[in-house]
């Protein structure tokens, strides 16, 4: 059986504060609900909770972000997704899975360059 490893290589002070890891566990079990493997469910729900903290922290500061801040905004993520990738709701993932991987390393990629 092959094993992999992944890192989450991204990340900030704003996701410091108790309560961070709960907030992602409750993102990614609710990705698993809707369909998602646990994999993906893992790498759309770290890339959604670290990119909303990662907007709030650059318009406040991350002394400021709290997890139920992020919770309260990641409607704003979900909507850039939306956007970006062209599918009803980025739950909606069918078979485009690898396609919606590819796109959220391109955004951050992208977002990388910018700063």
């Amino acid at each position: 059986m092959e094993s992999k490893l992944f890192f989450n290589v991204e990340g900030n002070t704003s996701m410091a504060k108790g309560g961070s890891g709960d907030l992602l566990s409750g993102v990614i079990a609710s990705f698993m609900a809707q369909g998602l493997t646990p994999l993906e469910a893992s790498i759309l729900g770290t890339y959604i909770v670290y990119k909303t903290a990662r907007d709030l922290s650059i318009d406040h500061t991350s002394y400021y972000v709290t997890p139920i801040l992020i919770a309260n905004n990641m409607y704003k993520t979900f909507a850039e997704i939306k956007k970006i990738i062209n599918i009803a709701s980025p739950l909606k993932i069918n078979l485009n899975k690898d396609a919606l991987k590819g796109r959220l390393l391109k955004i951050t990629a992208n977002r990388r360059r910018e700063q």
